[in-house]
């Protein structure tokens, strides 16, 4: 909605689903209100409202298809509210202010597969808020982007056990509990230089520092202190030899963000690669990254290109020394090693092909008793894209998946890992119509077409690519 000097729309987002076994439902809804005004020419502000909540079952898919919870439920609640100020002080110098606010709380109620384990439960509720400023700088082959944050997190996480000592007959139970306050504390602060010297480079050079600090209890219910500083220097190149072609490279150095909302004024990639990742949700994970990327246009309406992408991380798993109530810093190395091979090609205005390999592989450890300690994927995704104008499309995608690695049981305990692997098609479809006035689209498709039967191990379980049975879906995406 547009009046005069204001903007404002409203959002709202639904999803729902069973999934594609038992306790694999999923229930998802998403509000959100947003509002801009512009003060005068130079001046404006913006507000942001959401509210997320979200229940779901066990939604991990490992590569065995029986290991799951059948009786694992989560419930997460989320509310931010986020100010945002924009001053221009001139068409090359500007000012950004973000505060951001956010609580939210989470239950986790699980019964194991476990004859001496009855229930398991734990939530609790945080907040936090945030707030960064920024300056834009900009001349005709010089940029500038500068700017400082803090973010701080805190609430009180909850565990209960309830487990069998004897089991009888009569059986003996008991319950043991624990409540652990949760405070952090993030400040980090970042310059980058962006040089157009000579006109077909721009060349990133920058730096970064963060500060976190965060309060860890031991089991005599006394706190120590884990701090952690880092320095992150930032260097990228883009390089266009001639104007169809290319090159990017990186290096950088990056920390686990502490987030209040999941954004950032910062820079968020360095020569088009992403700095920023969840590492599994380990709080200041450190890594060196590594980026070579070439893209290149050819004759025709053909383009393509190849990306690879080295990760080396250091994953902090501290503990306390229970004899002398000191902090004990240990880590463990992780690796991540992605590739990319792009080809498309628009035979017609109304046909799209495209043609892709993707590779990646990632070494964790043990430490953190994670299920899978190197898992390699490989995947050939081969697609075709019908255009019409009268708003009518189709999509066709076959994909071929290679993926082996070392992976664990839940129930395994301690983890048992073993060597596994499977190879496999998978065809995805789908329909859909563009409403007049650009209101929207209709879509109706389907995940796995033709009932493929597979074992796969999900690297990123909030995002999963593919469904282990045939999925039908509605979607209908509305602007007005």
């Amino acid at each position: 909605m547009l009046a005069n000097n204001v903007s404002a729309s409203v959002g709202y987002y639904g999803y729902q689903t069973d999934g594609f076994r038992p306790n694999n439902d999923l229930k998802d809804t998403i509000f959100n209100i947003f509002t801009q005004v512009s003060i005068s020419p130079k001046a404006s502000i913006q507000a942001e409202y959401r509210n997320r909540d979200r229940k779901n079952g066990d939604l991990m898919m490992t590569f065995f298809p029986d290991d799951f919870s059948p009786q694992r439920t989560e419930e997460r609640t989320t509310e931010a509210w986020r100010l945002g100020f924009h001053y221009a002080f001139s068409p090359g110098s500007h000012l950004l202010v973000s505060y951001a606010y956010q609580r939210s709380t989470l239950r986790f109620l699980e019964f194991p597969v476990d004859p001496f384990l009855l229930r398991i439960e734990s939530g609790g509720e945080a907040r936090g808020y945030s707030g960064e400023l920024q300056h834009l700088y900009s001349a005709e082959r010089f940029k500038t982007v500068a700017g400082a944050g803090f973010f701080r997190v805190w609430g009180d996480e909850t565990l209960g056990v309830d487990f069998l000592l004897d089991p009888g007959p009569p059986p003996v139970t008991d319950t043991f509990s624990q409540t652990t306050p949760e405070n952090r504390q993030h400040i980090n602060g970042y310059l980058y230089t962006y040089i157009g010297y000579p006109k077909n480079v721009t060349l990133t050079i920058g730096a970064s520092g963060d500060f976190f600090k965060r309060d860890i209890q031991d089991l005599n219910l006394s706190t120590v202190e884990d701090t952690k500083n880092q320095f992150n220097p930032k260097l990228g190149i883009v390089w266009n030899p001639v104007p169809d072609t290319t090159l990017r490279a990186a290096i950088f150095r990056t920390l686990r963000r502490t987030l209040t909302t999941n954004a950032t004024l910062e820079p968020t990639q360095v020569a088009g690669f992403n700095q920023f990742y969840d590492e599994a949700g380990i709080a200041a994970a450190s890594a060196w990254n590594y980026g070579l990327a070439l893209d290149q246009k050819f004759p025709k309406n053909v383009y393509g290109g190849v990306e690879v992408y080295y990760r080396d991380l250091e994953v902090p798993f501290p503990t306390i020394d229970l004899n002398t109530n000191t902090l004990i810093s240990t880590s463990e190395d992780w690796k991540e090693r992605v590739g990319r091979g792009y080809l498309y090609w628009t035979p017609h205005n109304w046909v799209a092909l495209s043609a892709e390999y993707l590779y990646e592989k990632f070494e964790r450890g043990e430490t953190g008793n994670l299920q899978a300690k190197e898992v390699k994927t490989q995947r050939v995704p081969l697609g075709i894209n019908f255009f019409h104008p009268s708003g009518l499309n189709a999509m066709v995608k076959t994909s071929y998946w290679d993926q082996d690695g070392s992976i664990t049981r839940k129930i395994d305990f301690p983890p048992v890992y073993q060597s596994v692997g499977d190879t496999f098609w998978l065809v995805d479809a789908a329909i859909s119509y563009r409403l007049p006035q650009r209101y929207g689209f209709l879509t109706v498709g389907a995940k796995n077409l033709f009932n493929q039967s597979f074992n796969y191990y999900e690297t990123d379980p909030a995002n999963p690519a593919i469904q282990p049975v045939r999925t039908f879906y509605a979607k209908i995406n509305l602007s007005l």
